[in-house]
């Protein structure tokens, strides 16, 4: 019998922005405050992986690699990111069909403030439509 092992990270995986002073230290502090099982990289010092999303849309949308192999982006990846720490009771009614909706309608327009304040300049980075 052939067994065909798939290399997956032991730990949850977040993708950050290091240029983004806040997205630094929100990183920092969750990982802090985590239960050990969650791993961060910066999205500019980090080499891509093959089969990984491209740099702008991890740029425009915050993305965590599970340890089950799927990717989350957005609303799901922080919440997925929070599960790690002792306040992840306080995120529960965000998972609910109808606060979700709204709560990642909200965190998406947060998201997409967030890129163009940070790199508008056409030098900075391509536009989102470019992904």
């Amino acid at each position: 019998m052939l067994i065909i092992a798939i290399f997956l990270p032991a730990n949850d995986t977040l993708f950050y922005d290091g240029k983004c002073s806040v997205c630094s230290s929100r990183a920092v502090s969750l990982l802090r405050r985590s239960d050990g099982r969650l791993l961060l990289r910066d999205i500019h010092s980090e080499q891509p992986i093959p089969n990984e999303p491209g740099k702008l849309l991890k740029l425009a949308n915050l993305h965590l690699f599970t340890v089950e192999g799927h990717w989350l982006t957005g609303l799901d990846a922080a919440l997925r990111a929070y599960s790690h720490t002792r306040w992840r009771w306080l995120c529960t009614p965000l998972r609910w069909r109808g606060l979700h909706a709204i709560g990642a309608w909200a965190y998406s327009l947060a998201e997409l403030r967030r890129y163009r304040r940070l790199y508008s300049c056409p030098g900075c980075a391509p536009a989102l439509d470019d992904r």
